[in-house]
């Protein structure tokens, strides 16, 4: 097997062993909720004092997700105009991915739930007027900021109604999903991960939320291509700025008429709308759920599939056969979001096999093609590991008790031991320390014979 991204480990143990004490003291707060777009595992929440994006090591305060988002951070903010919190380097516990742009949410009051969602995210770059002009315009009647702030994903909890949490999930992708893919095409375009330094946001994505939040109105439905160019020229002339080139805007004559047809697909036909798409309004019956989505695991498996679609478009955001995608997913039927043991869309599909399928054969790609095969670990296992012909390797040990414990070996100065948590069969989230400091991360199995650890911010890779 073979081992790929050592390079950058050194310089992030040196970071570590140079980080210091990232409290100031005073007026401390604990700061608790759950970061979520699915359940975002092991990110790294930081409280960002200098309110930019960048997150700077020894300054702003962070701790970790666990397993199910949950975090818990104890911070001074005393002296601060805003606190904000932003979640980074995570893994969407729904489908196993790392998510590739930053979260964000305001604390308008340090004793509240400070859940972190692309709602909140959206809300942390409006200002006062557009917020309140989307809070008249943009939910169901009746709706409370509270409550697009509350972690909706949470079926148990009765505050929300079915039609309400419905438009908070199907809003939510829709944010992340447009934020993802108009980032990644930027990104590229402003060669950006090899420009930004410790004083810019570590993504784009942060560039694009803050576009849609000032370039909101109040109904998106017609003319919606027209708010698409718009967003995506203002997020153009951000990013251009934070990397000091002059912005090369959007211009539907030449190029980008595809990315924006493409996102409007995503946006309304994919994710859906009044009739159509994987969380449109047809899901309601009455203003209730329908049997087939009335619980996580339908959302899970809805958002595995949404995850192989925007995969597509994060790759090539110009690609030209979304049309044939739109079917396949106008095509699945309910019964193929029954999320059992032995069901297409369970944890055990792998969302890059899928975004494979639909980019090279559209309408007729088969889920049912791409299992991530047999668990990490066998029923009679008790332990998994992964090493290379250099000793290189991460080492899961499963205990009497059901608990886990880890190993982690590069080289022979380099090596830590900690704990580890089944997120599902296929992903493992890690906590070791080193120097006093906790790293953690998340092993995933990804396809039926590929592995990944990831670290830190860095991924290292094992195939045969």
């Amino acid at each position: 097997m073979g081992l790929i991204g050592l390079a950058g480990l050194g310089l992030l143990l040196s970071a570590c062993d140079d980080a210091s004490d990232q409290d100031g003291g005073g007026n401390t707060a604990t700061l608790s909720g759950v970061a979520f777009d699915g359940p975002l595992v092991q990110g790294r929440i930081y409280l960002d004092r200098s309110e930019d994006g960048a997150y700077r090591r020894s300054f702003d305060p962070e701790t970790r997700t666990d397993s199910d988002g949950v975090f818990e951070l104890e911070a001074s903010v005393a002296g601060a105009d805003r606190t904000v919190l932003r979640v980074d380097r995570a893994r969407d516990r729904f489908h196993g991915e790392r998510v590739p742009i930053t979260l964000s949410r305001e604390l308008a009051d340090t004793g509240d739930a400070a859940h972190i969602s692309p709602m909140t995210t959206l809300f942390e770059v409006m200002d006062g007027d557009t917020r309140d002009s989307f809070l008249s315009n943009d939910p169901p009647e009746g709706m409370q900021r509270w409550e697009l702030e509350s972690y909706y994903l949470d079926f148990e909890e009765d505050a929300l109604n079915d039609r309400d949490r419905l438009y908070l999930i199907r809003r939510g992708y829709q944010l992340q999903k447009m934020a993802e893919v108009a980032a990644a095409w930027l990104e590229e375009r402003y060669n950006y991960e090899d420009v930004a330094g410790q004083e810019r946001p570590p993504d784009a994505g942060i560039y694009v939320f803050r576009a849609m939040a000032e370039n909101w109105i109040s109904t998106i439905d017609d003319p919606f291509e027209d708010w698409l160019q718009e967003a995506l020229a203002a997020a153009d002339e951000k990013v251009a700025e934070a990397v000091g080139a002059d912005p090369e805007g959007v211009d539907r004559d030449n190029g980008e008429d595809q990315i924006i047809k493409n996102l409007a697909l995503l946006w309304k036909d994919v994710i859906g709308d009044e009739d159509t798409g994987l969380f449109g309004t047809h899901l309601l019956d009455n203003g209730a759920f329908e049997d087939g989505f009335e619980e996580q695991d339908e959302v899970a498996a809805r958002a595995r599939a949404l995850e192989a679609v925007t995969r597509v478009l994060r790759e090539d955001p110009a690609f030209d056969d979304m049309e044939s995608i739109k079917e396949w997913v106008h095509d699945l039927g309910t019964d193929d979001f029954r999320n059992g043991d032995d069901e297409v869309f369970g944890p055990q599909l792998s969302v890059r096999c899928l975004q494979g399928k639909l980019k090279d054969q559209g309408d007729s790609a088969e889920a049912s093609e791409c299992s991530r095969g047999d668990p990490v670990f066998a029923d009679d296992e008790e332990d998994f590991q992964l090493s290379d012909d250099d000793n290189q390797s991460v080492k899961l040990s499963r205990k009497d008790d059901g608990t886990y414990e880890v190993a982690v070996e590069f080289d022979e100065e380099t090596s830590y031991s900690g704990s580890a948590k089944k997120i599902d069969d296929y992903n493992y989230a890690v906590d070791t320390e080193f120097g006093g400091q906790r790293l953690s991360g998340v092993v995933s199995k990804t396809s039926d014979d590929e592995y990944e650890f990831d670290f830190e911010g860095e991924t290292f890779e094992w195939s045969p």
